[in-house]
């Protein structure tokens, strides 16, 4: 029995995505038995080299090059990577000032964060960039719209993006509107300028800066301390002032005349 074009791509994705997925726990299972202050960052890493070669192999088997991955190393590249980077911090400090103007918010300077700490912490968030914009930006996305246009393809990977946080521990609603989101923004990214560059480095800004600000759940360079009694208004403002700088800037992605998305 013959499948269609688009099934085969969508079904070529989703295995790629699969493979990525082994990948990812088998450098964890190897990493396992390292020193804690070492093991995600060297088993993320490990999983970045296996997702570029699974990438390399899926790439070959279909007859393409990089480039129809996402994937380029030109100097045009790396300014989409700063510009992105940039971009993404300064969407970090607009969350953050729009948060402050409610008067009930602080940042404490951790002092026991060393800088040491600091560099595996960027390692850390650009390897976590790195390996979804290839897992789920590059070959899948890429083989997707090929097959079936760009709207389809964001479609899916936006759905098997927010599954894959879920089982990551996010709730419905964080997955939806946290991941999601972010998404929509780095997926658009990649088809506006055919590649991963931009998106990851907004992704990698984004998750450093957060760190940096104690957005991840334990302090980074600073603390955030919230006056008691406000927290689930400060929560409120947070989700708010989130998705106002992602659409902003899917807004900005979107009229951006590069690649055209067809």
């Amino acid at each position: 029995m013959r499948y269609s074009p688009k099934i085969r791509a969508i079904a070529y994705a989703l295995l790629f995505y699969l493979g990525c997925v082994v990948l990812f726990v088998l450098a964890s299972s190897v990493t396992s038995n390292l020193p804690a202050a070492y093991k995600e960052l060297l088993s993320l890493s490990t999983a970045v080299v296996l997702t570029f070669g699974l990438t390399l192999l899926f790439v070959k088997w279909k007859k393409l090059q990089l480039k129809d991955a996402g994937i380029a190393f030109k100097k045009v590249n790396g300014y989409q990577f700063l510009f992105g980077f940039m971009a993404g911090l300064i969407m970090t400090i607009v969350q953050l000032s729009i948060m402050t103007l409610t008067g009930h918010i602080s940042l404490t300077q951790i002092s026991t964060t060393g800088f040491g700490t600091v560099l595996i912490n960027f390692a850390l968030y650009t390897m976590v960039a790195l390996r979804e914009e290839m897992a789920f930006r590059g070959y899948p996305l890429f083989t997707i719209k090929g097959a079936t246009g760009p709207w389809v393809a964001q479609g899916i990977i936006f759905c098997v993006f927010v599954i894959e946080h879920v089982f990551g521990g996010m709730t419905w609603t964080q997955a939806l509107l946290g991941s999601g989101t972010g998404a929509i923004l780095f997926g658009l990214a990649a088809l506006k300028t055919n590649n991963l560059a931009l998106g990851f480095g907004l992704h990698t800004a984004w998750n450093f800066s957060q760190w940096t600000l104690g957005y991840k759940g334990y302090a980074g360079l600073y603390a955030l301390n919230i006056d008691k009694g406000y927290e689930q208004t400060i929560d409120m403002v947070s989700w708010g002032a989130y998705l106002f700088v992602m659409w902003v800037m899917i807004g900005l992605i979107g009229f951006y005349k590069g690649k055209p998305v067809s």
